[in-house]
């Protein structure tokens, strides 16, 4: 768990999950408007009342009271912020109609210059802080983009037969432009990993902008595609870290964290033993639209790895 301003608190080690990353302003600051005496907002510091329901699940904690409370505010504190991040993605499928939309606007540039004939000689003015891969699509080609559509625009003022094509030219240009500045993030990382990992994206003549809409046309291709296959729910890393650390939470106040999905010889799907009532009561505080069977994989996920790092620190 990421330490806190108190140093006394690094008494409880907490593990991270593999590849975990906290995120950005995981430490929330607190408004004691919020903490109110029958509820709070899900992602606030628990209520009185809350905190009184999940006491009564814990451990003996021997005059800890504050200390356990602020764990578990800190832990419902990057819950929230992680509730909000997810919130922001946009849906599978905006994702892929984005995808298919930028897909058009590369087209629609591409068709538009080859119905120009040979391709004007336009030159940019290549930034020295331009990166050399993928990533140049997505910051500077636009810009170079915007400089050739204004380009384009003075031609059309004085040329003999091309103004309507060359105006055509231009606005697929901007059009693409504009697609490529403010596509979401979620798009502009699915289409950057689908590039070839090479260094020849910079943009120094049209020729260039050219052969990079090419290849962008391949990836959009077949970034769509690879996303279509990945169907279903997208893994609920932080909840199951947010486990992992209330069962260290649990054992550092001399519990026993266990987990089990069954009634005897029923399998009921839902946790059963006290850490897992507890473990429901507190995620639902976080995020009330939790299932209960949801909890139970997370608890199932959580208890798997932390044996995983057990046997991996037994090995050596």
């Amino acid at each position: 768990m990421p330490r806190r301003v108190d140093p006394q608190w690094g008494r409880l080690g907490m593990v991270r999950l593999d590849d975990w990353r906290n995120p950005d302003g995981a430490e929330l600051a607190r408004d004691s408007e919020q903490r109110e005496e029958d509820h709070a907002p899900a992602g606030g510091p628990l209520s009185d009342a809350q905190w009184a329901e999940l006491r009564a699940h814990l451990p003996p904690l021997a005059g800890r009271d504050a200390e356990c409370r602020a764990w578990l505010d800190h832990i419902r504190d990057v819950v929230r912020q992680d509730r909000l991040q997810t919130a922001q993605q946009p849906r599978r499928r905006e994702v892929h109609e984005a995808l298919a939309a930028l897909r058009r606007r590369v087209r629609d540039f591409l068709e538009t210059l080859a119905a120009l004939g040979p391709l004007p000689d336009w030159r940019e003015e290549q930034s020295p802080l331009a990166p050399d891969g993928p990533l140049n699509v997505l910051c500077a080609m636009p810009e170079a983009l915007y400089g050739f559509a204004s380009w384009a625009r003075q031609q059309a003022r004085c040329s003999n037969g091309l103004t309507a094509r060359l105006t055509a030219v231009a606005q697929a240009a901007d059009h693409l432009a504009d697609g490529l500045k403010w596509a979401d993030f979620v798009s502009k990382g699915k289409a950057s990993d689908a590039l070839p990992q090479t260094g020849d994206y910079g943009v120094r003549n049209l020729a260039d902008a050219v052969h990079i809409a090419q290849r962008l046309d391949v990836a959009l291709e077949s970034a769509l595609q690879r996303s279509k296959k990945r169907g279903g729910p997208v893994p609920k890393r932080v909840m199951v870290q947010a486990v992992v650390w209330l069962a260290e939470l649990w054992e550092y106040y001399g519990g026993d964290f266990t987990h089990t999905p069954y009634i005897k010889t029923h399998y009921d799907g839902a946790p059963q033993t006290p850490t897992g009532h507890f473990v429901v009561k507190f995620l639902r505080m976080c995020d009330p639209s939790l299932f209960a069977t949801t909890v139970s994989q997370f608890m199932a996920d959580a208890i798997a790895f932390r044996n995983r790092r057990r046997q991996q620190l037994a090995a050596g």
